[in-house]
């Protein structure tokens, strides 16, 4: 794929300098927007986790079967070794396509074969586990994109409030808002009243959760997005067998 180094606005919206300069708006790949994108912790420890090791070879081999399949399992788990904050971040940002917080062009592969990118539809991005990151693809629900790229939204970015004296400014926020104990409490509770999300499918699973959390009362219109309520769920109860 040949790397289009630009940066694009909508019709309307001027970019300023500085802005330019931090390259905000610029597009990366799909595969690059979760260290582009995502919380510097989870960058960090994808990282971590993504760091080649080197690969211990057995010096003995097991004479019983049931032996040679665990030997077999420990081998596999070294050269596939789980990643659980890369899956989280990618989660991440998944849910911030879904939103819009984020946008992708890509250029469409099915059903209507196209040569220049084009925006690829929020709701592709609704499970992290369709979208191929390596390859910067995605195909879901007879639609395919590939050669996608991401930038931040800039169509809904407000103009930022003039600065406030430093006595008068308010604290930063720490990080994006997040319902995550509010999501694992509703998820202790359904599973304390002895019904088993497990026995669900994932999507059935995440719109009872919307439901129940309506029911008290709660927005589950922000926050409750299928991603981070899949990857609640996962966390509290394991993934389904």
């Amino acid at each position: 794929m040949a790397r289009r180094d630009r940066i694009l606005a909508p019709r309307g919206v001027v970019l300023k300098t500085d802005e330019m300069a931090r390259g905000e708006f610029e597009f990366v790949w799909l595969w690059e927007a979760p260290e582009r994108f995502g919380p510097k912790k989870l960058v960090a420890a994808s990282r971590a986790e993504n760091v080649v090791r080197p690969f211990k070879n057995p010096t003995e081999f097991p004479d019983k079967l049931e032996d040679q399949i665990a030997q077999i399992g420990d081998l596999l788990k070294q050269a596939f070794p789980p990643k659980p904050a890369t899956e989280e971040l990618r989660a991440v940002v998944a849910e911030m396509l879904w939103s819009g917080e984020l946008e992708a062009f890509g250029i469409q592969v099915r059903p209507s074969p196209g040569a220049e990118p084009e925006p690829v539809p929020r709701h592709m991005f609704s499970d992290p586990l369709k979208i191929n990151w390596s390859n910067s693809r995605i195909k879901r629900s007879g639609r395919e994109y590939e050669e996608i790229e991401v930038r931040r939204s800039v169509a809904k970015a407000p103009e930022p409030p003039a600065p406030a004296a430093p006595s008068q400014r308010a604290p930063r926020p720490n990080g994006r808002p997040t319902k995550q104990e509010e999501i694992h409490a509703l998820i202790d509770e359904i599973s304390k009243g002895g019904f088993d999300l497990n026995s669900i499918n994932r999507e059935p699973a995440c719109d009872l959760l919307r439901a129940e959390a309506k029911r008290r009362g709660l927005n589950p219109a922000i926050g409750y997005s299928d991603p981070v309520l899949k990857r609640a769920i996962n966390f509290k109860i394991g993934r389904r067998k």
